[in-house]
């Protein structure tokens, strides 16, 4: 937060994406591929290449509206079932760090 206040950006490089908007867009659809591989593993490589949406188009809101709703469900699964719960969180957590 310190090196954003003080530089104006958060590296030394821009988004990959070219814009904050293309990134998050982008994001979405990683999420959603990283949700599908976790529970139908096909198609495994070592890097996956992720074509960059640049617009809010159907299949972005598609995405958005998957993981709001995981989200979403975190507090009533995790009343149910604390170790379902703290899986979602976990899945969210240990991608918070690529995205």
């Amino acid at each position: 937060m310190a090196r954003s206040f003080a530089l104006g950006q958060l590296a030394q490089t821009g988004y990959w994406a070219g814009s904050f908007a293309a990134q998050m867009f982008t994001m979405a659809h990683a999420f959603v591929l990283y949700l599908r591989l976790t529970l139908i593993p096909t198609g495994l490589t070592v890097d996956h290449l992720i074509p960059i949406a640049r617009a809010l188009d159907a299949g972005t809101l598609a995405c958005f509206a998957l993981l709001a709703g995981l989200l979403a469900a975190v507090v009533p699964v995790w009343r149910r079932s604390p170790r379902a719960g703290f899986g979602l969180l976990l899945f969210f957590a240990a991608l918070a760090s690529v995205s």
